[in-house]
């Protein structure tokens, strides 16, 4: 990380001696005065991205032309570790586009848990009232390697005790059930909030990395098939996602960044079947496929603690440098395709439904636990 420090100097003004030079740019001092800097190649889309940044920290912080060349001067013997930021900067970027696409392929996988029952058709709601309502848990595996390389580039402590190299995503919702009226489905509603930094316990678990999460979503499913041997029923379903995850860190005075953030939506539609039975009078065994739809955004921004990563360095470098660093990508659509097998316990008015599944593509594992009150 030693090196790393001079490397985000020296990419502010891209000056060297020994790089291969691309083309040059013109910065004004706070007097109006121009100094012109030839940008080496490694550098030249870096600085035409962050070239306005740069301008506006030399006129908020009144560099003046003297300083200017100061600067230029004083980083001008690094040179030779810009191809090494080249590289670092990149696996940066590559790092957090990847975690993206992780997420962006295991979040279906743990929405359509939230909403699952055991009997694939509860019933009518009319004349029987059938419906319900309760909690679920539910969570998919996500691989976390992107991201612990992210944090090790930037020498963010937060996820060095994690040695698995995947997590479960936990998605906690509050749930709905209705039977239908006349015709033989029912529908059925989810929602969840969660923000960490207003939970003091997870909070400091979290050791500076926060959550907020928010998901909102529904089905509607139609019973194709019943027997009455064994409650035997075969529903198709389809329906619809919506999830919001937002990541901040917030590093100490002597970490490298100040601070990071990463913010994603996606939204999935899904499209199914399942069969299930009941024996005993309790015992609900089930089995489904699923076909998810999903796609989404990602964008993300890095604060800097420049008083860290230009240790050794003339202070009037960091006027050159920008306050942020930002990128925004999009996914394609991913389609998913998803088995899965469960058990719910009817326990007069309380259901208790566990289920796993596997999503084939990401190669994604799955499972749901809920409590439930339900008339069925």
């Amino acid at each position: 990380m030693n090196g790393l420090k001079k490397l985000f100097c020296a990419a502010a003004l891209c000056l060297t001696a020994t790089a291969v030079w691309a083309s040059t740019f013109t910065f004004k001092s706070s007097t109006g005065d121009s100094v012109t800097f030839n940008v080496p190649e490694e550098f030249d889309s870096f600085i035409k991205e962050y070239e306005d940044q740069i301008q506006q920290a030399i006129n908020d912080n009144g560099v003046s032309t003297a300083d200017l060349s100061n600067a230029a001067n004083e980083i001008n013997g690094h040179g030779d570790a810009l191809k090494s930021f080249a590289e670092a900067y990149n696996g940066i970027e590559g790092s957090l586009d990847t975690f993206a696409g992780t997420l962006l392929k295991s979040i279906p996988s743990a929405q359509v848990g939230q909403n699952q029952w055991a009997q694939a058709w509860i019933g009518s709601l009319l004349p029987t009232f059938n419906m319900g309502g309760g909690v679920n848990v539910s969570a998919a595996t996500v691989d976390i390697k992107p991201i612990k390389s992210f944090c090790s580039e930037l020498g963010i402590t937060a996820l060095d005790s994690f040695n698995a190299d995947s997590i479960p995503f936990p998605v906690v919702a509050a749930d709905i059930r209705l039977g239908g009226i006349i015709l033989p489905f029912d529908i059925g509603f989810s929602v969840m909030k969660l923000d960490t930094s207003k939970i003091d316990s997870l909070n400091q678990a979290m050791n500076g990395i926060a959550l907020d999460y928010f998901t909102i979503g529904g089905d509607i499913r139609y019973a194709v098939f019943k027997l009455p041997l064994f409650n035997f029923r075969v529903s198709a379903s389809a329906g619809y996602y919506y999830t919001s995850t937002k990541l901040s860190y917030a590093g100490s005075s002597s970490d490298m960044m100040k601070g990071a953030k990463l913010n994603l939506e996606t939204s999935t539609f899904v499209v199914g079947a399942q069969a299930s039975a009941k024996f005993l009078r309790i015992l609900v065994p089930f089995a489904g496929a699923r076909l998810m739809v999903s796609n989404g955004s990602m964008d993300w921004s890095l604060t800097p603690n420049w008083n860290q990563l230009l240790t050794g360095m003339d202070s009037a470098a960091t006027y050159f440098l920008p306050k942020t660093f930002a990128g925004k990508t999009s996914s394609e659509t991913s389609w998913q395709p998803q088995l899965y097998v469960g058990l719910g316990l009817d326990l007069f008015v309380v259901d208790i439904t566990a289920s796993v599944g596997y999503t084939f593509g990401p190669n994604v594992f799955n499972g749901a636990v809920s409590l439930r009150v339900a008339w069925n």
